[in-house]
């Protein structure tokens, strides 16, 4: 039997379970915590004035500006944090200490991770569900867990 685990994430917190033996209850093995993701833009990003480029291919506004699209740094956060934990899924799955992944994550995070999954581990992803089971208390975590492991067909 395949070693399950349960991935339940947010953009700045993932916990990971390891499902054992049939009837046990999963057993929490990880937890990865990203702050910066919880932070606003302008805690991110340094004061500094902006720069602008000068076009000169435009005919319509010859010698104007243009300044490249702003990227939201809580955005870029976001994204990187969903890699590190796609990156821990591979490596999981690569050294064998798992065979098949179920997801829980708040949306639009299981979005970001399901992207940033390599084909093989978004291949052994046998269930995901939008969710933000982070900051569950124990007994009703033990429940969704058991939800997330055998869930129901709609």
């Amino acid at each position: 039997m395949k070693t399950t685990w349960i991935v339940l994430a947010n953009a700045a917190r993932a916990r990971i379970f390891e499902a054992g033996a049939a009837g046990a209850a999963p057993a929490e093995v990880r937890t990865l915590v990203h702050p910066a993701s919880r932070l606003k833009g302008h805690e991110l990003t340094e004061d500094r004035p902006g720069h602008a480029e000068r076009q000169t291919t435009s005919t319509a506004h010859p010698g104007g500006t243009a300044y490249p699209p702003r990227a939201d740094p809580r955005v870029k956060e976001q994204h990187a944090f969903a890699r590190e934990v796609a990156q821990l899924l591979h490596d999981a799955l690569g050294d064998g200490r798992c065979g098949r992944i179920v997801l829980a994550a708040s949306n639009p995070f299981l979005g970001e991770l399901r992207g940033a999954l390599a084909p093989a581990v978004a291949a052994a992803v046998a269930h995901s569900e939008p969710a933000d089971l982070t900051a569950l208390p124990v007994l009703e975590l033990q429940a969704r867990l058991r939800e997330l492991l055998h869930p129901k067909l709609k």
